[in-house]
């Protein structure tokens, strides 16, 4: 992922993961509920024959995998602010390998993020 888009990755499969589960939510009134609320108005994917069932499938798959997306930045952007956070050095200089690691992961704001609190502790 290049460096511009990882700044906005978390946003980026924040709306991934709300189309895809609304694709799920559709298409499972289509398949299993058969709601008329739903399949009387435009919001059905029942004109498309059978192919309901294959977007039922690929919206399962894709708002899990998602929601995985989500989930592991969000759980990386709380390690990474709880080990920045730190106020003792040998904590920090400890950590220093996973901080490189996420860091990279999420993008440029956190590896300015990680230089200023290099430099805050004076660490190469």
């Amino acid at each position: 992922m290049s460096a511009r888009i990882k700044d906005y990755q978390f946003y980026i499969y924040l709306v991934a993961f709300v189309i895809s589960f609304f694709v799920l939510v559709i298409s499972a009134n289509d398949v299993i509920f058969h709601s008329d609320f739903l399949s009387n108005s435009a919001l059905s994917f029942s004109s498309l024959g059978n192919w309901d069932y294959w977007i039922f499938v690929a919206g399962v798959i894709f708002t899990l995998l998602f929601f995985y997306f989500l989930y592991k930045i969000t759980i990386d952007m709380r390690k990474f602010e709880e080990l920045v956070s730190k106020q003792s050095k040998y904590n920090f200089v400890k950590s220093m390998k996973d901080l490189q690691k996420i860091a990279r992961r999420l993008g440029p704001k956190y590896e300015r993020q990680l230089a200023a609190a290099m430099e805050k502790f004076k660490v190469k």
